[in-house]
């Protein structure tokens, strides 16, 4: 079978002729596929930016998040009291490293822009690098920074430097007010630059220690990394016999309070991956109805065609030609 391309334009040209004649037709065709592979489209970008892409830190398997209970009133995942967070810190064995932040949200006024609200993320000066982030423009805040005396220093998130700053690298070194708080800009957090709860367009050290929060006020969000070859049901374990060694040694703030540890994944995807996967099967679902209701189109059309097959095929016509007709 030799192809020859004069007979596939020509088939083209009868194509595209039939199209436009049968306007009605060309359209319902042309619309049911595009609702059905637009629905498909969109939905599994959610899906795949949601749940097949990596979280974007270093190693994110290895990285839990470590909640406190209340068995009075059956919560299971609650943030920490900050001398809580130091305790496990100090004493877990199963912890290669653990960090702590808060979110709250600020105003932010600088020089020849107007007052804008943002998201505020206070971090210890360890979180940056045990998420795995870094700097695109200066340099992050040390554990210097990180004390309660220390000046005040921010770091950007690189959105907000585009946004507000035209990605003006000599905005290192100057100053912006916080909740009308003078502090330094010291850099930029490069995309993607993230808390494990959500995005936050200020990065600030934490500057809590043990003794400045009490430990009735829960208020730490706690992230740890398993040390090398431990697994989570190791530091599980772990963690919940020192959350019973906490409750016995301070008995009144502690009461009845445990420890959980599960994976920053699970926290991040876990909520809604079944409804994700179910959204996406049943727009799936509607692709293949609108797929059949193409095939019933041209079914019923190829039915009314069968007079000019029949007078085709009686002026010489191969059935090799017709099949290639269909197929343009």
């Amino acid at each position: 079978m030799v192809l020859n391309l004069d007979n596939w334009l020509f088939d083209v040209r009868i194509a595209l002729r039939a199209l436009v004649r049968q306007r009605g037709f060309t359209a319902l065709v042309v619309l049911t596929l595009a609702l059905g592979i637009g629905a498909s489209t969109a939905m599994f970008s959610i899906v795949s930016s949601t749940l097949l892409e990596p979280l974007p830190f270093a190693d994110p398997e290895r990285l839990v998040v470590v909640w406190q209970t209340d068995r009075r009133t059956g919560t299971e995942r609650e943030a920490a009291s900050v001398p809580d967070f130091f305790d496990f810190r100090d004493r877990s064995r199963t912890l290669a490293a653990a960090g702590a932040y808060s979110l709250s949200e600020a105003y932010l006024s600088h020089p020849g822009a107007d007052v804008e609200r943002v998201r505020v993320a206070r971090t210890t000066a360890n979180l940056a690098d045990l998420l795995g982030l870094r700097p695109l423009v200066g340099r992050l805040y040390t554990e210097d920074e990180d004390r309660p005396e220390s000046g005040p220093v921010v770091v950007l998130s690189e959105s907000l430097w585009r946004r507000a700053f035209g990605a003006d690298s000599g905005v290192v070194g100057t100053a912006l007010e916080l909740d009308e708080v003078r502090a330094e800009v010291i850099g930029v957090m490069a995309l993607p630059a993230v808390v494990p709860e959500e995005s936050a367009d200020v990065w600030m050290p934490w500057r809590e220690t043990a003794t400045t929060s009490p430990r009735w006020n829960h208020g730490a969000r706690v992230i740890g990394r398993l040390a090398p070859g431990v697994e989570l049901e190791a530091a599980r374990s772990e963690l919940e016999q020192l959350g019973r060694v906490l409750e016995a040694e301070y008995p009144d703030s502690n009461q009845a309070r445990g420890v959980f540890v599960e994976p920053v994944e699970t926290v991040l995807r876990g909520s809604f991956r079944g409804a994700l996967r179910l959204l996406l099967l049943a727009v799936s679902l509607v692709l293949l109805i609108a797929c059949a209701n193409v095939a019933n189109l041209l079914l019923a059309r190829g039915a009314a065609r069968r007079q000019e097959l029949a007078v085709a095929r009686a002026l010489g016509a191969s059935s090799w030609s017709l099949v290639r007709r269909f197929m343009v």
